[in-house]
């Protein structure tokens, strides 16, 4: 709505602005007062019978519009919906299925496709709708850009003259890996000296403020002390609240200034191995560590502009566990999977997972930590091990025969315990395990077993999914009046992972093997437990264990509800 009071008053936009700070219409109309004094009127307060200016609607294109077909024609191949089932006022995130990585790539093809230059103040979130994006395309079209009119559905394309083509995939020459039995590995090696590399471009000096949440054995305190020595205004944070808690704190405190940067510790504390925790020790691990940094992350999120960092430090062994010796308290490595998702989100944040030895004293910490904050910003993964500096590179092997004993012996003796067995591509993966070893496989998912009667529904899913979509929207609209195509793909997914059950039983049994069905949610430890204890009673043993749970939701952290991270 702000992107319309904006363009309609023509106030231009403001960074700092922040949405919360106009919760109600009587906000609004003061923002618009405070920005167009010319519409004020007579000075003085609002009155409360003001009346509020209704939004104006993005005008609705034209019928046939060509600028409307085209942009609908480019978002039905991007999703693979007709466009008989995209309605202008659907939401591309909410209805459309859109995530904001997909809306992005959208937004890139139509700018090619319009000849309409980049805009770095443009924000996506602007631009919810599909009638909003049409809208964008007709302010920044340029006058002498005509759009070739789009072609009616069915009918065969045509080439005019100044057609401009979506960007093709650029695919890298050679043979596929798994045709040419390349494998990669990530492997540690040197990193250059901190004094031979660049500049990072934080300032860590009189007037910045940054935030520490600390460890329990000492670096926490040192850094905080060096940094205030210079000046630095420190937020110390030694407690572990929860991950609300920080989140609100922290988002607080960063409206009283710019914050430059976060540093995460709690990772350096040390635990006991993974065999001597039980499932609540681990929570508890999880919670202090990955769900603390998320809600630290989240909280400062609006403030971490180009020039401010996120560091987390480890002890893992200083080798980010890639070492001969593995990793020690491992659930660090949840940590610097957090960090290193935060850098590809946000590529112009400096992001940095720290790994130190098990001895690494509290001043070497610390030193490291402000070394690296203001030198070196092309390495995300960072190590400290046998007085060397580290990080993790890619090693590319040939794969060849070897005499050596393999550590699992792939035969029909072989037991496989698979979880997320109905999953399109462990479907896949289970179906050629089961292939080269005839092995005995325990499937478990947390859907249940479909129903005999409803096999040949979910037979019709699989042979002809355009059909099945077309089918399941007719039945959603018929019965709520209105079908999105995110409802349609919910159902749709639903439908194939009840399918996969099926295609994963007949693939393994196809093979020569054995398969059994068990539904199970991995979120329960105790049922998880007894699961796994009923497949060693049966088979005597477990030999391969496949985890293959989980749900790829895309969006970018501070819209991705806390429930799906």
């Amino acid at each position: 709505m702000f992107a319309l009071v904006r363009e309609t008053f023509n106030i231009p936009r403001q960074d700092t602005l922040k949405l919360r700070d106009y919760p109600t219409l009587r906000h609004v109309v003061g923002f618009v007062k405070e920005n167009r004094p010319d519409l004020a009127g007579a000075a003085g307060s609002v009155p409360a019978p003001a009346p509020v200016p209704a939004p104006v609607p993005v005008p609705a294109p034209a019928p046939g519009s060509s600028v409307a077909e085209k942009v609908l024609g480019m978002v039905a191949e991007k999703t693979g919906y007709p466009r008989d089932m995209l309605e202008l006022d659907l939401d591309l995130e909410a209805d459309l299925g859109i995530d904001t990585v997909k809306q992005a790539e959208v937004f890139a093809l139509v700018r090619e496709a319009f000849s309409i230059p980049r805009q770095d103040d443009v924000k996506l979130r602007d631009y919810p709708t599909l009638r909003h994006v049409i809208g964008f395309v007709n302010k920044y079209l340029p006058a002498a850009a005509p759009v070739a009119p789009a072609a009616p559905p069915g009918s065969a394309p045509t080439a005019p003259a100044a057609t401009v083509a979506a960007p093709a995939l650029v695919v890298a020459e050679g043979p596929s890996p798994f045709v040419s039995g390349l494998l990669r590995r990530p492997v540690v090696t040197l990193r250059p000296p901190l004094d031979s590399c660049k500049k990072t471009g934080v300032r860590l000096e009189k007037g910045s403020r940054v935030v520490v949440v600390a460890d329990s054995e000492g670096a926490g305190k040192l850094l905080c002390e060096q940094l205030e020595s210079r000046g630095v205004q420190v937020l110390r944070i030694d407690a572990r609240p929860e991950r609300a808690e920080i989140e609100a704190a922290l988002h607080t405190w960063a409206q009283a200034g710019n914050v430059a940067g976060l540093y995460f510790l709690p990772a350096l504390d040390r635990s006991a191995p993974l065999s001597d925790i039980d499932l609540v020790q681990f929570r508890k691990l999880y919670r202090d560590r990955v769900l603390l940094l998320h809600g630290a992350a989240r909280g400062l999120y609006e403030t971490l502009n180009p020039g401010c960092f996120v560091i987390s430090a480890t002890r893992m062994g200083g080798q980010h566990g890639y070492g001969a010796a593995g990793a020690i308290n491992s659930v660090g490595g949840a940590v610097t999977g957090f960090t290193k998702t935060l850098r590809r989100e946000r590529p112009d944040l400096l992001a940095k997972a720290v790994d130190f030895e098990d001895g690494a004293s509290a001043e070497l910490v610390a030193r490291a930590l402000l070394d690296e904050t203001e030198r070196d910003p092309g390495a995300v993964e960072i190590g400290y091990a046998g007085g060397l500096r580290v990080t993790v590179g890619l090693e590319v092997m040939q794969a060849v025969p070897t005499d050596a004993k393999s550590p699992v012996k792939l035969d029909q003796n072989t037991v496989f315990a698979v979880t997320g067995g109905a999953g399109a591509i462990t479907v896949a993966i289970v179906r050629d395990l089961a292939a080269a070893s005839r092995g005995t496989f325990y499937l478990l998912d947390a859907r249940a077993m479909p129903p005999a009667s409803e096999h040949a529904l979910l037979e019709t899913v699989v042979k002809d999914r355009e059909a099945a979509k077309r089918e399941v929207f007719e039945h959603i609209k018929a019965e709520k009046g209105r079908a999105t195509p995110a409802q349609v793909e919910e159902k749709l997914f639903d439908l194939e992972r009840q399918a996969g059950i099926l295609e994963a039983l007949r693939g393994v049994e196809q093979a020569g093997g054995r398969a059994f069905y068990r539904q199970v949610d991995v979120l329960d430890g105790a049922a998880i437990k007894a699961v796994v204890d009923n497949i060693r009673a049966e088979s005597g043993r477990i030999d391969v264990i496949l985890h293959a749970a989980g749900l790829e939701r895309s969006r970018s952290l501070d819209r991705k509800p806390v429930e799906e991270f």
